[in-house]
Formats: structure tokens, sequence, C-alpha cells
């Protein structure tokens, strides 16, 4: 876990989501509308504590703090390190540096008791100025963009793997792994893509239970405070 990277932390914890009976996309409607709140879901709770776990029983490194995202990449190719919990970007990071031992690398998703699916990261949305004079430009660009030739030159230069139906590219073994997933319908949207409410990041508060710093009980409870000041700063009704 290179926890340096702030950012790294909580990728295996995010999968604990995966584990709830319900869709998320209902989950978090009731969540955004205070229907529900994150002390209801025990998924993510659980995930968090077997996190902990893993760390206590010496499956990660004891150098977890000042480690980076960037070393892990080298740990994972030199065998220093058995695995990394980490997002199929990281395999476009190591082809870049170490091309040669690329394909030596597989995956398999966070192996939680559930409903067998992963998390999708898609990109965010396009968008453009209703300001903009030159609509037909503007459609052509977007035809064009979005096109399956022009999306498959895409993800061959940037790397990722392809969501658009049709749209193919070189994958990597690790890829492919879990394109499987996505090929089968077995995904779920990255949870905190469908909250309304922006909350404080979670990372420090997971790094504190980790270090002793704060109890686990404390985190859901801090996550739904978090979410019921910024609908209050809104105005939002079904906070009143």
């Amino acid at each position: 876990m290179p926890a340096k990277d702030t950012w790294t932390v909580n990728i295996f914890d995010h999968e604990g989501w995966l584990t709830e009976k319900r869709p998320l996309s209902d989950i978090f409607t009731d969540i955004n509308t205070n229907k529900a709140h994150y002390v209801d879901f025990s998924g993510y709770k659980f995930a968090i504590e077997k996190h902990k776990e893993l760390l206590d029983r010496g499956y990660i490194q004891k150098t977890y703090l000042s480690d980076t995202y960037d070393g892990s990449q080298r740990a994972i190719v030199e065998g220093t390190a058995a695995m990394t919990v980490n997002c199929t970007w990281i395999m476009d990071e190591i082809k870049r540096k170490f091309s040669d031992q690329a394909s030596d690398i597989g995956a398999f998703r966070v192996p939680f008791d559930g409903n067998g699916k992963i998390s999708l990261f898609v990109p965010f949305s396009l968008s453009v100025t209703d300001q903009f004079q030159d609509k037909e430009l503007l459609k052509s660009f977007i035809d064009y963009f979005t096109s399956q030739t022009t999306q498959r030159k895409f993800f061959n230069a940037q790397g990722g793997i392809p969501y658009q139906k049709g749209v193919t590219s070189a994958l990597l073994p690790a890829q492919e792994d879990l394109k499987h997933f996505l090929d089968t319908g077995n995904t779920e949207s990255y949870w905190a893509n469908l909250k309304i409410y922006d909350i404080d990041d979670t990372t420090n508060d997971i790094l504190d239970y980790f270090t002793g710093g704060k109890k686990l009980d404390q985190i859901l409870p801090a996550m739904d405070a978090a979410i019921s000041w910024a609908a209050h700063a809104k105005g939002d009704r079904n906070w009143n």
C-alpha cells in the first residue's frame, strides 16, 4: 500500500460497497435525499476493518506510510511485492516504465464475498457552454471524437480499458483479466461518483484508524455529518 500517495489508500475499501444487496444507484438515491445514511450500510465499514486486519497480520509492508505509487509499480515488476491493490490504469504506467515486464502481471478483483462485481470508474462527461456559437462545428467534433475509429486511436495512445461498445484496443494481460467483468455486465459505478454532496476524503480517517488515532466507529458517522453540513449549507429541503 503506497500511502504517501494518499489517494491509493482506500481503493481496497471502495470495493466493500459491492457487497451490499441493493444496487448502488438505489442506495445513493436514498443517501442523497436523507432517506438513508452511511451508518446504515455495513459493506464499506467491513472493508476498512478487513484492510486493517491485513495490516495487523503483516500482509502490508511496514513502510506503507512513506511508500509511493511510483514505488509500488517497481515493487510489483521486481517482485519485492506480491501484489498491490490499485486501479487498472497502474498497468499503463507500468507499460510506459517497464515495457518488458508489463505482460508478466495479472489481476483479480478484491475477493470480498458478495455479488462478484468490480467498481467501474468512467471518465467525466464532455461538456460545452451553451454560449458556443458554431453548433455544427461542435456536433462535428463530438461525432468525430466519439466515433469508434477515433476512440480506438485514443485508447491505444492513452491507455485504459474502452467502455464504448465496439471499441477495442491493445490490452495488457492484467487489463484483460478485469475487462471480463465489463464484458459480462459485472460492474457497478464507483460509489463516490454517485453522491451529490462532497464529503471530506476518508483517506486521512482510515490512516488515523490504521495508526491508532481514530476508531472505526467514528468514520461513517463523520461522513454522515459532512453530508448534513453540506446539504444544510445549500438549503436542501431534504435535510430540514
